[in-house]
């Protein structure tokens, strides 16, 4: 019991001191509030990037790098330099994770669903900085 506690349990008796320490306890302050706030935020952020991004994935392989790195990641081989390990490291693991109907079409899932999660840690990020 803190002092405050023990000065209210003289002052009010303890029944209703316990009462009052209950009621304040149950009560979200401020800070808890608007920390539920910026989770439910970065929460609806994610729900909307992933509504779509995920709908978009291509089954194909697209243009660009991305045959290379597919290619890369289906081999366990390196891309051109700098190789991004990384991502072949992951894309190996959603190749074989989701079956899906091509190698291209689980890493192009792959990339969607960490652009959901970057945009999703971006608000949070925000949010967080922004006060």
């Amino acid at each position: 019991m803190h002092a405050t506690q023990a000065v209210r349990a003289v002052r009010l008796g303890p029944t209703l001191a316990a009462a009052a320490s209950r009621a304040m306890a149950s009560t979200p302050t401020p800070q808890q509030r608007v920390s539920r706030e910026k989770w439910l935020l970065s929460g609806a952020t994610v729900a909307g990037v992933a509504a779509l991004y995920l709908p978009c994935v291509q089954r194909s392989v697209p243009g660009g790098d991305s045959g290379e790195l597919i290619t890369a990641a289906c081999e366990l081989g390196v891309a051109h330099p700098p190789g991004y390990p990384v991502f072949t490291l992951l894309s190996r693991l959603a190749i074989g994770l989701l079956p899906l109907s091509s190698p291209a079409h689980s890493v192009n899932l792959l990339t969607a669903l960490l652009g959901v999660v970057a945009s999703g840690a971006l608000c949070f990020t925000v949010c967080r900085l922004g006060g």
